[in-house]
């Protein structure tokens, strides 16, 4: 009974044929490569590799299970990658351009909020000047209204 390594061993076998150039080894990947179903490689490996798979059931080798043991990757799952990664990429650059924009108005936010503050630090000093002469005012008004009942503001108490 063989074992998945004789099959492996066995496929890698043909792959290094198939690179010297024997046109039968050729032949065999390029069959290989119309293999979709789990019956089409059965009857691959049946055809190309019958000592490797002798005494295996029927279903032993399925596409997955082969291309997971051979490292071989099927041009249709290379295409569906790609095109994964072209979505992946584009969500990116979409993301990076929303950031971009997000960080450019939080600038031009931060520039308007450090310009309201300087506003609101201005009328915070010229409200304080207000309210301080406003006091010294009052105070003047007081103590010349608690020296002399009739006398005015400014003038000096006889």
């Amino acid at each position: 009974m063989s074992t998945p390594q004789d099959a492996v061993s066995a496929w890698f076998q043909m792959m290094a044929e198939a690179m010297r150039g024997a046109t039968e080894a050729q032949a065999a990947m390029r069959a290989f490569a119309q293999a979709r179903t789990p019956e089409d490689v059965a009857q691959w490996m049946a055809r190309y590799l019958p000592d490797a798979v002798a005494g295996q059931p029927a279903g032993a080798y399925s596409p997955e299970t082969w291309w997971r043991l051979t490292g071989f990757v099927p041009r249709i799952r290379y295409l569906e990658q790609l095109e994964r990664n072209e979505l992946l990429r584009q969500r990116l650059d979409e993301a990076e351009a929303t950031i971009a924009r997000l960080r450019a108005q939080l600038g031009a936010t931060g520039q308007a909020a450090a310009q309201v503050q300087d506003v609101t630090a201005a009328w915070q000093g010229i409200f304080a000047e207000m309210l301080k002469a406003q006091t010294d005012w009052l105070h003047a008004w007081n103590a010349a209204q608690a020296g002399g009942a009739g006398d005015a503001v400014g003038e000096p108490a006889p």
